[in-house]
């Protein structure tokens, strides 16, 4: 089984990374892929707080004065992090303006193939009249450049109708479907079921069973949220329909 890396990106914040990558978290400890947690937010280590404890992790807050020296320090954290030979899936949470991170494919490319790991990206779009063209350079000399699969999320929270976003009219999308690109979609989660599984640690999951202190119809709703990520894990992994154990 190949080894990978599993970049959540958008460049932009706010638009659903730390969430997204908690779900895929849960998702590869699902299937038994043992991940790592790369935390790369300092402002807001939500990724990595949930999970310290509960999962491998590294903090590795990009940013500062100098990104580039950053992202170094990040990839050094990983070349040395004990027991990286067991480890099969690295999930890196990327933080708001993570454009450094786009800007050095090439060198995150030799040094992550040097630690035997192929790269994946999942992209989220943003609401903002400059995300359809981020991900296409991301595509062209980014992240998704030298990922083996890749995926285009779109975040329920801000609304579904083409006209809440730029992305639904351009022709980065129209190029991606064209490839034969997948587009997946996170629905919105009512606020009390994100309040309640969001001020715990673990994994989502675990709150789609009886006693967990959600009602069943909410219930019902957190395990299509979950459900949606699992189904962009399977796109990077290229396989189907992964079940949520109840």
């Amino acid at each position: 089984m190949k080894r990978k890396i599993i970049w959540i990106s958008g460049i932009k914040g706010g638009i659903g990374k730390s969430m997204l990558s908690i779900l895929l978290a849960d998702y590869c400890h699902h299937r038994s892929l043992q991940p790592l947690i790369v935390e790369a937010d300092g402002m807001v280590p939500d990724v990595g707080r949930r999970y310290d404890g509960v999962l491998p992790g590294i903090l590795a807050p990009l940013g500062g004065d100098d990104p580039a020296a950053a992202l170094y320090e990040l990839l050094e954290k990983l070349e040395t992090t004990i027991g990286l030979k067991q480890i099969k899936r690295v999930v890196v949470n990327l933080p708001a303006n993570s454009r450094v991170v786009e800007d050095s494919a090439d060198e995150i490319q030799a040094v992550t193939g040097a630690l035997g790991f192929e790269n994946c990206t999942a992209f989220l779009i943003s609401e903002a009249e400059d995300s359809p063209l981020l991900f296409a350079r991301s595509c062209e000399s980014g992240l998704c450049s030298i990922s083996s699969t890749k995926a285009v999320v779109v975040n329920g929270h801000f609304g579904r109708t083409p006209d809440k976003f730029a992305w639904f009219a351009s022709e980065a999308r129209n190029d991606w479907s064209s490839t034969g690109g997948v587009e997946l979609f996170l629905p919105d989660l009512r606020a009390r079921v994100r309040e309640l599984p969001l001020l715990a640690r673990g994994f989502l999951s675990a709150y789609i069973t009886p006693g967990c202190g959600l009602s069943i119809v909410n219930q019902m709703l957190l395990r299509a949220f979950v459900q949606a990520g699992f189904a962009v894990g399977d796109s990077l992994e290229g396989v189907t329909n992964s079940e949520v154990k109840k």
